[in-house]
């Protein structure tokens, strides 16, 4: 039973999330190098000191074998410990952690863990819920469900669940009573789509127009150029103007290294996730006789000193 669970799990999300996002720590491969070792041992004195994001690259660590042996068990563990301490990356890859490794495979905490992420506006955990929430698959469809996450999906611009919302559309499943935010998102997508492409259309109409106007000038110009007694003789220079006025910037990506040096450099910016928490809780939590400056009264006495300190001012002393 749970090898047919692990197998429809894996369908579903081969067939739907773009590769990416199902081999998430696919930028991060297996590495026995003495670099890879020492960036191992760095992010986990990080994740000591309590820093989310380095308890969540220790995860990925741990799940592909960066510098160190792969232990799933330990991967996990980070994974969560990174959640706790409101890490949303570490929440999506706990998720999708129990819903693809074979021997821990457990559909209701892996939901759970990706709602974490969702609430958080990450949109590969909001679709994914879209799409087992949509599905008969796992259980029974909750079209409830799959509508509020898909549509935050579509908010936040993932760039496969307007292909989904097609196959939705297709199956004559997204209509209104099921799908009433996602089917109201769809239909203005639609309409930007249109205007859009009726914008592009004309534009390109006008464009064509000022390039015949602008042949039809120079050609009359240069003909009474090259008539007149001043020009004999003299080549008239033509402005081209080219059909592709776009721009092109080519973005180098941050390689594995430069990345890990960003976050070292936040790392010694900001104070550790767990300390901020604890600091918070024993703010609150801490009693008046461990705090300086502070006394404790009952409501009684707390009374009679306002109603001295009231009296005593109105007599100016």
């Amino acid at each position: 039973m749970m090898k047919t669970i692990l197998s429809l799990i894996v369908m579903l999300v081969c067939a739907h999330l773009p590769f990416t996002a199902i081999a998430s720590n696919s930028a991060i491969e297996k590495c026995a190098t003495n670099e890879c070792e020492h960036w191992f041992s760095e992010y986990k004195r990080k994740s000591r000191e309590g820093y989310a994001d380095a308890m969540e690259m220790l995860g990925t660590f741990y799940h592909v074998g960066y510098g160190t042996e792969i232990d799933k068990e330990q991967a996990l563990r980070w994974y969560k410990r990174s959640s706790k301490y409101f890490s949303v990356a570490g929440s999506y890859k706990a998720g999708l952690f129990y819903l693809t490794e074979a021997d821990y495979v457990d559909l209701e905490k892996g939901v759970s863990y990706l709602k974490k992420a969702a609430r958080k506006n990450h949109p590969e955990a909001s679709y994914l819920l879209g799409m087992i929430f949509s599905q008969d698959e796992l259980g029974p469809h909750d079209y409830d469900e799959a509508d509020k996450w898909l549509s935050k999906a579509f908010v936040t611009s993932h760039q496969q669940v307007k292909s989904y919302t097609n196959y939705l559309k297709s199956q004559n499943v997204l209509t209104a009573d099921h799908f009433p935010q996602l089917a109201e998102l769809a239909r203005e997508y639609e309409q930007t789509v249109l205007v859009s492409n009726t914008n592009d259309k004309v534009k390109a109409e006008v464009k064509d127009d000022v390039k015949e106007v602008t042949a039809s000038t120079t050609l009359v110009a240069n003909i009474d150029s090259e008539n007149s007694p001043e020009n004999k003789g003299t080549t008239i220079a033509k402005t081209e103007f080219p059909d592709d006025e776009m721009e092109v910037i080519e973005v180098t990506p941050l390689t594995l290294v430069q990345l890990f040096e960003a976050d070292f450099a936040f790392f010694e910016t900001f104070m550790a996730e767990k300390r901020d928490a604890q600091a918070r809780k024993g703010l609150y939590r801490r009693p008046c006789s461990a705090t300086v400056s502070c006394s404790e009264a009952s409501a009684d006495d707390f009374t009679r000193m306002v109603n001295n300190l009231a009296s005593g001012a109105l007599r100016g002393n």
